[in-house]
């Protein structure tokens, strides 16, 4: 069995601090079923993370990307 956690958004916000480029990045498949990590939720991260950093007056590129079985 595949158990997968995203880790909470003020970490993930903390580690990328400074950061110009960022890439929320994916997998459509394991994290994908246990709604950790797949296409949406990188979506949904990457979304949470453009409004935030604009809010903060960082101007940083966030790009995202979601592989698989299907993209190799």
């Amino acid at each position: 069995m595949i158990v997968a956690k995203r880790k909470p958004f003020n970490e993930i916000k903390e580690s990328i601090s400074g950061a110009n480029k960022i890439l929320v990045l994916g997998c459509g498949t394991c994290v994908a079923v246990c709604l950790a990590g797949g296409e949406k939720e990188v979506a949904i991260l990457a979304s949470q993370l453009r409004m935030a950093l604009q809010l903060e007056g960082q101007n940083a590129h966030v790009d995202e990307l979601t592989i698989g079985w299907k993209n190799a």
